[in-house]
């Protein structure tokens, strides 16, 4: 039986400390470093209808960093990683990405809500493994990550080799598990070490769509509503419902330019949801918030 996880409000207090030395010469606070976090994603090509009006109106980062930063200290500081205007082959975007977080330093965690997909079927017939199935694929981890590496499937051996070089800079990697169902699985959790996830609703129950084999390192909650309600001043205003009653609102994201979000919300009262891994794998970040680095929680989707 796989564990499930529901999204907790955790208030964590990070406290600064100074050293007192024995003489009279005055002492220095030791400078704390801002925890730093990274989400590679697409922040240019809409891909999300948001509102269910079937028209694509948001980039998929856009939604994915306010799962994450409504949920992580209020001290964190959030940067994505980008692909340009054009549309990249994600086998190529993703290591470079990766690059960069390296050389600039100091990340925490890194959130990856993308994944090349395969059918085990398919894996089944290119390995050779016949008895390949949802269960049991971490017991041939190993033999199809070589097979992965040597044969290159979908030149998928560099961004492999990427994440694991993140990994071995103790960079926890957090990724979605897919949303292709049982019978899929994103070869990016081949890779050594990543923290691959799979979403459940508020109520811990596996979505349907979800990935949901053994290569899954925990499940999350990928399943959120967001309201539009007036406020005192009688204007509109967005929440993310977490489930137990905490409304996280959506603020201002990247400087002065308002989530795209307010914008699609019209009328107060209305809702729509979001769901997916890609919403589990932040979740999952944040849920481990306390081994990477404490702070204050955020109210705010931005800061």
């Amino acid at each position: 039986m796989k564990k499930k996880e529901r999204v907790k409000s955790i208030m964590l207090t990070c406290f600064c400390q100074y050293n007192r030395p024995v003489a009279r010469t005055e002492s220095k606070p030791v400078k704390s470093v801002q925890p730093k976090y990274a989400v590679i994603d697409d922040f240019k090509v809409c891909r999300i209808d948001i509102d269910g009006t079937g028209k694509k109106k948001l980039p998929h980062g856009n939604v994915v960093i306010p799962v994450l930063r409504a949920q992580i200290p209020e001290d964190a500081l959030i940067k994505s990683f980008s692909n340009d205007d054009k549309i990249k082959i994600l086998t190529d975007f993703i290591p470079e990405q990766i690059q960069k977080i390296i050389e600039e330093g100091n990340f925490k965690a890194v959130n990856i809500s993308a994944g090349l997909h395969k059918s085990i079927r398919s894996l089944k017939i290119l390995t050779g493994i016949n008895d390949l199935n949802p269960d049991n694929l971490s017991k041939y981890k190993e033999k199809i990550r070589a097979f992965l590496l040597g044969k290159d499937i979908d030149n998928i051996a560099k961004t492999i080799r990427s994440l694991e070089n993140l990994i071995d800079k103790g960079i926890k990697v957090y990724l979605a598990g897919g949303n292709r169902g049982p019978e899929y699985v994103n070869l990016f959790s081949f890779a050594r070490g990543v923290t691959s996830v799979g979403a459940c609703d508020a109520k811990g129950k596996t979505l349907s769509s979800s990935a949901d084999n053994s290569l899954l390192d925990r499940y999350a909650r990928g399943q959120y509503t967001i309201i539009c309600e007036k406020n005192s001043k009688n204007e509109d205003t967005y929440f993310i419902i977490d489930g137990s009653g905490l409304k996280v609102r959506l603020a201002k994201p990247f400087g002065e330019q308002m989530h795209p979000i307010r914008k699609q919300l019209k009328e107060p009262g209305s809702t729509t949801t979001i769901q997916g891994t890609s919403y589990a794998a932040p979740t999952a970040l944040a849920k481990d918030i306390e081994k990477l680095g404490s702070g204050q929680l955020s109210t705010d989707a931005y800061k």
